[in-house]
């Protein structure tokens, strides 16, 4: 019981360069939402470790949890549209999220009340490209380390879905580490964005 309490709980400490990088350049949603993700992930797993409710049972933070993590994907989708005016995207955001509890309410165990939220906001930003504004410019280190880290803690989630053979929770463990790295390098991918760390302007 410690070790899987202690291998999904710390893991999530990898999140929190991602949320101060979101505090520290003003966005407030994804910041609250980035934190929100960390803390119903360590709730979760707690009650899920010890097999008793903290407040909330186990069930009802792992909802909260998908709906904090969807919402947190949702949201780096926006960050990529670009949407310079601000009004127009916290409107947005606060509608896809409007969405993500409309598919959660309906089925929170069904995958497709989990993706679609997400497949129609990568719509919104394919669409949002090809028909009235060019692509960003991005930091191509910073894309490219996003998604190695992303592609291998996916490769760790599906691996760990398994529970019979990670009873420690190890390969859960390590897609809850490597996603929080991907978040840190994903949220300062656009170029044309003020990061908290200078980047080499090329």
């Amino acid at each position: 019981m410690w070790m899987m309490l202690l291998i999904t709980v710390v893991t999530n400490i990898t999140m929190f360069p991602a949320v101060w990088c979101l505090h520290k350049s003003g966005r407030v949603f994804d910041t609250c939402f980035g934190l929100l993700t960390a803390i119903t992930s360590c709730l979760y797993h707690i009650c899920d470790s010890i097999d008793s409710p903290l407040w909330l049972d186990e069930g009802q933070w792992h909802r909260l949890d998908n709906i904090a993590t969807i919402t947190s994907i949702v949201c780096w989708i926006v960050y990529l549209m670009d949407i310079q005016q601000r009004v127009v995207e916290e409107y947005t955001q606060y509608v896809l999220f409007i969405f993500v509890l409309i598919f959660q309410q309906k089925n929170p165990w069904d995958p497709a009340n989990s993706f679609a939220p997400i497949l129609g906001s990568l719509l919104i930003l394919m669409f949002r490209y090809m028909l009235f504004h060019p692509i960003p410019s991005y930091h191509k280190r910073e894309l490219g380390m996003g998604f190695l880290f992303l592609f291998c803690g996916v490769c760790f989630y599906i691996r760990g879905l398994d529970d019979e053979n990670d009873p420690y929770r190890f390969f859960h463990g390590c897609w809850h580490g490597l996603s929080g790295i991907a978040a840190y390098y994903n949220v300062r991918i656009l170029a044309n964005r003020q990061s908290v760390l200078p980047l080499k302007q090329k």
